[in-house]
C-alpha cells in the first residue's frame, strides 16, 4: 500500500484534499483534482498545471497539441518536467513544418520550435 503525500503548510502537514483546488491554475487540472483527488501527489498535478497552463496560454503555437490531444494521466506519464513538454511540442512543430504543403514565404513557418519559445 503506498503512503499518502503530506505537505508542509503553515507548520502543519496538510494533504492536496485540504489544501483545495485553488491553488491550480488551469480549470482541467482543477477537474480533475476533484475527481481523483489524492490519486496523484501535488507534485504532479502542479507539473499538470504549469504544462497545461504553459500550453493554453500557447494555443495557437503549438500548445494545442497536448491540450486537444493528451489525457491528463497522459500527460503525467509523457512529461516530466515542463521543459520535457517545449521539446515535445517544438519537435511537433518541427515536423509540421517538413509537411507543409506552402511556399517558402508561408505563415506556417513562423509556427517553428525556433520561433515559439
Amino acid at each position: 500500500m503506498g503512503t499518502r503525500p503530506i505537505f508542509l503548510v503553515q507548520g502543519a502537514n496538510v494533504s492536496p484534499l485540504k489544501r483545495g483546488i485553488e491553488m491550480f491554475k488551469n480549470e482541467r487540472v482543477k477537474r480533475n483534482f476533484k475527481k481523483h483527488g489524492e490519486r496523484f501527489t501535488t507534485a504532479q498535478y502542479e507539473l499538470a498545471d504549469q504544462i497545461l497552463t504553459f500550453c493554453h496560454t500557447n494555443y495557437g503555437n503549438g500548445g494545442d497539441i497536448i491540450v486537444e490531444c493528451y489525457e491528463f494521466e497522459e500527460i503525467l506519464d509523457s512529461f516530466k518536467t515542463l521543459e520535457d513538454a517545449k521539446t515535445f511540442i517544438g519537435i511537433q512543430l518541427d515536423r509540421e513544418k517538413d509537411c507543409r504543403w506552402g511556399e517558402d514565404n508561408d505563415p506556417e513557418l513562423s509556427r517553428s520550435a525556433d520561433n515559439w519559445r
